[in-house]
């Protein structure tokens, strides 16, 4: 995973319990924030259950950064492969691996009109 050039670390700045199985993670990257195009997700370098390190991806909440942080939810799923309880046995001051926003259906600026339905991941 290192050959990708835009990671870089984010301190988790804050937690917010918003149901018993899904969590807000604020994160506060070292190099900073800017604007994202809308869909946008993070990726973030998670350990699985298994020991090994693996990279997931969590959709961006707001149309931009908040604060200077970045946010996304994410549930913890029982039984899986252990991503998402890794990111659900974090700490406020933890700190992890991003890489940049990205976004893989960004709306065109000159789209008049749009109608998006959407289900699954990233809602």
């Amino acid at each position: 995973m290192r050959n990708v050039s835009d990671w870089g670390e984010a301190v988790i700045s804050q937690i917010i319990d918003i149901t018993d199985e899904v969590r807000e993670f604020r994160l506060t990257p070292a190099a900073g924030t800017t604007a994202y195009p809308s869909g946008a997700h993070l990726r973030i370098r998670v350990q699985l259950s298994d020991g090994r390190w693996s990279v997931r991806h969590y959709s961006l909440v707001g149309a931009a950064p908040h604060e200077g942080s970045l946010r996304i939810a994410v549930k913890r799923e029982n039984p899986g492969r252990g991503g998402s309880r890794w990111m659900h046995a974090l700490r406020p001051g933890a700190t992890v691996e991003i890489a940049a926003p990205t976004s893989h259906f960004e709306l065109s600026p000159d789209c008049a009109d749009a109608l998006l339905i959407a289900g699954g991941i990233g809602i």
